[in-house]
């Protein structure tokens, strides 16, 4: 087995391609490896490496044994933890990304700890939505940065955090039961936000009474089921008004409001502002 340092400015494997970053991002690319591929760091990185397998399997040799390296997972090395890798089998098909994480961003990259230094994150956590957000923002965090830096570097630095956003508030939910009970009901409302939506309708939905509902989530929030369905439905409407080119009476269908007028009265007092002047386009 052949096995590529950190010397290696050109190695001779099958690399889709790499892209070189001299700010926060270091380095980044997208390889499709052969048996033969290993990478062996005994004193590890300067920064954090996160890989992200796609298809294949790797694996990664620690100190307490092999650690199988597969799609539906994303793996961090801590700075300075030893590192080495293969593929497992014929292919190895993975985007990576070293990156020095602020201080800010520590709580982002609490995963599970398979071994001291290295970690892992189950993306079966997330439903199908949040899932696609997660891999498209590390693609784009990969992909979009220029060697020169600079804006772009910016740019991809905001989407791997919004990546890692993501499945930290997956971590959260799983960690506080109310909280997940909270999401769990703002997932159905977002999905149903046209239908009318009772507090009868989301009772049954949550295998409560409908008394049971209202207090529980009174308990765990101080507000009243039907607030939070109107917030629900509010916030949706100034996100598309004001990103689409979209009128109050079409942004008040497409959340549940039947009349536009009262639409406008409860937003204007939600948010302090007419949904008409939050319009994209508007004077």
């Amino acid at each position: 087995m052949s096995t590529i340092s950190d010397r290696d400015s050109r190695p001779e494997y099958d690399a889709l391609w790499t892209i070189a970053h001299p700010y926060a991002l270091a380095r980044s690319g997208e390889y499709d490896m052969g048996a033969d591929y290993r990478i062996r760091r005994p004193q590890g990185s300067a920064d954090d490496l996160l890989i992200c397998p796609l298809s294949g399997m790797g694996v990664a040799r620690t100190a307490e044994g092999e650690v199988e390296m597969k799609s539906g997972y994303l793996y961090r090395y801590a700075e300075g933890t030893a590192q080495d890798y293969a593929t497992k089998g014929k292919r190895w098909h993975f985007r990576w990304l070293h990156f020095h994480a602020d201080a800010a961003w520590k709580p982002l990259l609490e995963w599970e700890e398979v071994t001291r230094g290295f970690y892992r994150f189950d993306l079966s956590m997330l439903d199908a939505d949040a899932k696609k957000v997660v891999m498209d923002d590390f693609q784009a965090a990969v992909r979009s940065v220029d060697e020169g830096g600079g804006l772009d570097d910016e740019l991809a630095l905001n989407r791997l955090q919004h990546a890692l956003l993501v499945c930290r508030r997956a971590l959260t939910l799983k960690n506080n039961p109310d909280v997940e009970f909270v999401e769990r009901l703002r997932r159905y409302i977002v999905q149903h936000i046209r239908s009318r939506l009772t507090t009868e309708l989301l009772a049954k939905e949550m295998c409560l009474s409908s008394s049971r509902l209202s207090h529980k989530f009174k308990v765990i929030t101080g507000s009243s089921v039907q607030d939070f369905v109107e917030t629900c439905r509010l916030q949706i409407a100034r996100r598309m008004l004001s990103t689409k080119a979209i009128s109050v009476k079409a942004a008040a269908f497409e959340v549940g409001y039947e009349d536009a007028l009262y639409f406008s009265r409860r937003f204007s007092r939600r948010f302090g502002i007419a949904p008409s002047q939050l319009r994209v386009g508007a004077a």
